[in-house]
């Protein structure tokens, strides 16, 4: 492939086989990290926006373990 060039030389082709394709069983939160202003869930293969005040912290954390997560601030 030449620098230039936008495609590879080959397919590529990924086989991903899961051990157990079960959904996975909700998980124990850990704590957070103050008292919370507002807690929500988002869906998968959703977005939403939230603002966050001067001084505040944001806690995400991924409760299902299989999502890939974009955060843009």
């Amino acid at each position: 492939m030449t620098i230039e060039g936008p495609l590879p030389p080959t397919t590529l082709i990924v086989h991903v086989q899961r051990k157990n394709s079960a959904a996975f069983p909700a998980s124990t939160l850990p704590e957070p990290l103050s008292d919370p202003r507002l807690d929500f869930r988002i869906d998968k293969c959703t977005a939403s926006h939230y603002q966050v005040r001067a001084g505040e912290y944001i806690q995400i954390i991924d409760v299902a373990g299989r999502e890939c997560s974009d955060f843009l601030a």
